[in-house]
């Protein structure tokens, strides 16, 4: 048994001042309460911080963690596309030891449940040995009709590939998919509230890109993205990525539309490609249903949630850090429907133990001197 006191510890949802966590050896919650920082207690291990539970990365693409540096940045989601296009999609050791050391880094930054993203098989034998719960997305994306059964059949294999993890079918982005390839991809999750991630608003010349390379039922639709989302089937869970550019007749409509809904927000990737943010306090009239990404080392320089809440925190300071923090953790676990083990500190829960050192614990706020230390 272990038992950790703090100045606070966030269970989730709230902050407990003078907190005391007490854990069985691996790791789960026996229970939390207040503890009185004036009196002794044997065995107890006193964090000079914010103790909190791991944080759950809600969008990541670990296989392109060898891509670290070698994109360009700005120059819009075109010119990113453009410069994906060009990248090698083998599988070798090199790529393999990236993504390895990817998911080091990202439990040593207090991530205890991810998002990732899967076209290939290059995480399948790291996962097996990770100490990171993982939703495996097995993204399909192509635009010629003709190839949709091929696409969907190279997805199943994929699907097949990664039994034995948590893992589903899903569309890339509405830009990308053909129309009998969305309707593949909702087919296969149309039985049971599947759970599906899709890069949403994410271009700020996404209808233009629509007129440009699809074809068919969304090619001259006044908002065609949204159209592509609303076929997604309503009874799933969906987790839309980036919102860059959705304005609030959009954000209403699939707020109402989708029962099951996140809106995972990666900030620094969006700035990496089109140097804007999403419109957060739109976003925050549904804001117990945001959570945190980190996207790629394509468009990143870090897998850090910390740093996401860093960045984000700067351009909204009135913001306070509890809710930044329900994003980082009990509403991304919510989001990937993992909140019985995940994201808080419940009984019976084994989220991974974390601490927040050098924070202003006066005004609850986070500094630039601010780290992660991994407690369990």
């Amino acid at each position: 048994m272990r038992k950790l006191a703090a100045h606070y510890i966030f269970d989730g949802n709230d902050f407990i001042k003078n907190g005391m966590l007490t854990l069985t050896d691996d790791g789960e919650v026996i229970s939390l309460s207040e503890f009185n920082p004036n009196k002794e207690s044997a065995n107890l291990e006193f964090i000079n911080g914010i103790v909190c539970p791991g944080f759950v990365n809600a969008h990541c693409h670990l296989e392109l963690s060898w891509l670290k540096g070698k994109l360009n940045h700005g120059g819009g989601m075109e010119s990113f596309i453009e410069q994906m296009k060009r990248i090698e999609r083998t599988i070798d050791e090199k790529k393999i030891e990236q993504a390895f050391l990817a998911d080091l880094e990202m439990w040593d930054e207090g991530i205890s449940a991810c998002a990732d993203i899967v076209n290939s098989s290059l995480t399948w034998e790291l996962k097996k040995k990770s100490r990171i719960y993982y939703h495996n997305f097995i993204e399909l994306y192509s635009l010629d009709e003709s190839q949709a059964e091929q696409v969907f059949y190279n997805g199943v294999r994929l699907y097949n590939k990664f039994n034995g993890f948590h893992r589903s079918i899903t569309y890339h982005a509405p830009y990308s998919v053909s129309f009998p390839l969305h309707q593949k991809i909702s087919d296969f999750n149309n039985f049971g509230a599947n759970l599906v991630s899709v890069h949403s608003f994410e271009a700020k010349n996404e209808a233009k890109m629509f007129q440009q390379w699809q074809s068919g039922e969304w090619k001259n639709d006044q908002n065609p993205t949204l159209t592509f989302l609303k076929q997604i089937p309503q009874n799933n869970k969906v987790l839309f990525v980036h919102n860059t550019f959705i304005n609030e007749a959009s954000f209403d409509e699939l707020r109402t539309h989708f029962n099951q809904r996140a809106w995972v927000l990666c900030p620094s990737s969006n700035l990496f490609i089109e140097n804007t943010l999403p419109p957060l306090m739109l976003l925050f009239n549904d804001k117990e249903n945001i959570c945190i990404g980190t996207d790629s080392y394509a468009s990143n320089k870090r897998l850090s949630i910390l740093n996401e809440i860093c960045l984000l925190s700067k351009h909204y300071p009135n913001v306070e850090l509890k809710d930044w923090l329900r994003m980082a953790t009990s509403q991304g676990a919510k989001a990937l429907g993992i909140q019985d083990k995940y994201g808080s500190f419940t009984v019976g829960a084994k989220p991974g133990v974390i601490a927040l050192i050098n924070v202003d614990l006066l005004n609850l706020k986070l500094t630039d001197e601010t780290y992660i230390k991994r407690i369990k």
